[in-house]
C-alpha cells in the first residue's frame, strides 16, 4: 500500500510541475495590461511575427484620429448596488467616438430608477439611451437575449459588452480597441481586478483568474485550433460588429448558461483570431456580495463549463481535489500523529517527501497567480480550503442542473441538455 501511496504522490508532483510551466508562459501572455504597454506591441510584432501578425496600415489606423466607433452595451437586472458606479466609469471615459446602451432586463429593483435619473442628467459628448426588457422568449437565457438585443440597437463597428458590476478606468476603452487593432483580434475579453470583501468572495471568486492561469497553456491555445479551448470573461468582452454578426453573436449562444466561454469556442472553432488579457489596472468588479450569493453564482455556472459533461465534471473536480487537498490532509495527519504519539509511521517518510514537494509547488503557483492579479496574499495560505469549498460548489452545481432548480435573479434557467462524456 505505501509503494501505491508512494506512486500516488509522486504523478501529483508531476502535474504540478505541468502546472507551474503553464503558469509561468501565461506570465507572459497574462502580463497586467496598461495604456503604455499597448505601444510596446509594436517591437513585440518585429520579434514575434508569426504571433503578432500585423499589416502596418492597421499600425497607422491605431495612431490615426480615426477611431472605430465603439458601441459600449451594458445588460443589467437587479443592479441597483452596482450600476450607478458602472455606468459613470462608462461614460468618463477618455474616447472620442463612443456610445452607450444600457438594458434593464425587466429589473425589480431600483436600477431603472436610478437609469432613468443617469440619463435625465447626462450631458456629456456621448450618446446615452436606456431600453427596456421584454418577457424571455422559449429557449433563450435572460443574459444572452439582453445581449442580443443591445446588439440590434447598437451602430458601432465594435461592441463592447460590460457587465452591471463592473468598473472601468478611463483608459480602459481606448487600451482595449488599441489593443484590439494592433494584434488584429476579432474578440478581445479582459480579466478585471476582483473585487472581494468577506472571506467566502476572497475564498472562491478569483478561481475564475486561477483556473485560466492554471489550466489552459495560451502559448499553446492561440495556435492550436481544434486541441485547446478558449476562454473569455465576461465582464469585458470587446467584438468586431461585422464578424459577430455573421457568427450568429449572441443568438448563436443563447442557451447558453456561461455564455462567454460558449463565445470564445465559437469564435476558435471559427478560426477567428481571438485574444484574453490581464486588465486588473483597467477595470475592477465585484462579482458577489456574501455566501449565498457566491453558492448561487458559481453553482449556476460551474457545471456550464464542462460543457454539461457529467463524466467529465465530476473526474475534473476530482482530480483537482486529489491533487491540491489531499497532499496537505497528509501532512496534517502526520503532523497530528507525532504530536500523539512522537512518531509517523503511518505515514513514511517515503510518502511524505513527495507530498511535501506538492504543497510547495502549489504554494509557488498560487502565489504567483495572486501577484499577478492583486488577490491578497494571505489568501495563498488557503488555497486547499479554496480547492475544497470550490469542489463543494461544483458538485452542487451538478446536482441542481440535474434537478432543474437552478434560478438566478428570480428566473428558472433551462440550460441544454445534459451528456454523460
Amino acid at each position: 500500500m505505501s509503494d501505491f501511496w508512494v506512486g500516488h504522490f509522486n504523478s501529483i508532483v508531476i502535474f504540478l510541475f505541468v502546472l507551474s510551466a503553464i503558469v509561468l508562459s501565461n506570465l507572459y501572455y497574462l502580463r497586467p495590461l496598461s495604456f503604455s504597454t499597448v505601444v510596446q506591441k509594436k517591437t513585440e510584432r518585429s520579434r514575434n511575427s508569426d504571433y503578432y501578425n500585423i499589416d502596418d496600415d492597421k499600425l497607422d489606423y491605431v495612431n490615426s484620429n480615426a477611431e472605430p466607433f465603439v458601441s459600449v452595451l451594458v445588460p443589467a437586472r437587479n443592479e441597483e448596488l452596482n450600476i450607478r458606479n458602472c455606468v459613470e466609469s462608462i461614460l468618463g471615459q477618455d474616447y472620442p467616438r463612443m456610445e452607450l446602451i444600457v438594458l434593464d432586463d425587466c429589473s425589480e429593483d431600483g436600477t431603472g430608477a436610478i437609469l432613468n435619473e443617469i440619463a435625465m442628467s447626462y450631458r456629456g459628448a456621448f450618446d446615452f439611451k436606456v431600453i427596456e426588457g421584454e418577457k424571455l422568449p422559449p429557449v433563450w437565457l435572460g443574459k444572452p437575449r439582453a445581449c442580443h438585443r443591445l446588439s440590434e440597437r447598437a451602430a458601432g463597428e465594435l461592441l463592447l459588452f460590460v457587465d452591471a458590476d463592473t468598473v472601468l478606468e478611463k483608459d480602459a476603452v481606448k487600451t482595449a480597441v488599441q489593443t484590439m487593432v494592433y494584434g488584429d483580434y476579432d474578440l478581445l475579453s479582459l480579466m478585471p481586478c476582483q473585487k472581494t470583501v468577506t472571506f467566502a468572495e476572497k475564498l472562491v471568486v478569483p478561481v475564475v483568474l486561477w483556473s485560466i492561469m492554471f489550466f489552459l497553456p495560451l502559448f499553446l491555445s492561440y495556435r492550436l485550433k481544434k486541441m485547446l479551448p478558449a476562454a473569455a470573461i465576461g465582464q469585458f468582452m470587446l467584438f468586431r460588429a461585422n464578424v459577430y454578426r455573421r457568427l450568429g453573436g449572441h443568438k448563436a449562444v443563447m442557451d447558453e448558461v456561461v455564455d462567454d466561454l460558449a463565445l470564445a469556442r465559437l469564435y476558435k472553432g471559427s478560426n477567428r483570431r481571438w485574444g484574453i488579457f490581464n486588465g486588473v489596472g483597467l477595470l475592477s468588479c465585484r462579482m458577489y456580495r456574501n455566501t449565498a450569493e457566491v453558492i448561487e453564482g458559481f453553482s449556476k455556472n460551474l457545471f456550464g463549463v464542462f460543457n454539461y459533461r457529467i463524466i467529465t465534471h465530476i473526474f475534473i473536480w476530482l482530480w483537482v481535489t486529489n491533487v491540491f487537498f489531499l497532499p496537505v490532509l497528509v501532512l496534517a495527519g502526520a503532523g497530528l500523529e507525532y504530536l500523539i504519539s512522537g512518531s509517523s509511521e503511518v505515514f513514511p517518510l517515503a510518502v511524505l517527501r513527495p507530498a511535501s514537494f506538492a504543497v510547495i509547488i502549489s504554494l509557488f503557483i498560487w502565489l504567483t497567480v495572486n501577484l499577478n492579479f492583486r488577490i491578497p496574499l494571505y489568501m495563498t495560505l488557503f488555497y486547499p480550503l479554496t480547492v475544497l469549498s470550490t469542489s463543494l460548489i461544483a458538485f452542487l452545481s451538478l446536482f441542481r442542473h440535474l434537478r432543474g432548480t437552478k434560478v438566478w435573479k428570480g428566473r428558472l434557467i433551462e440550460g441544454k441538455s445534459i451528456k454523460w462524456l
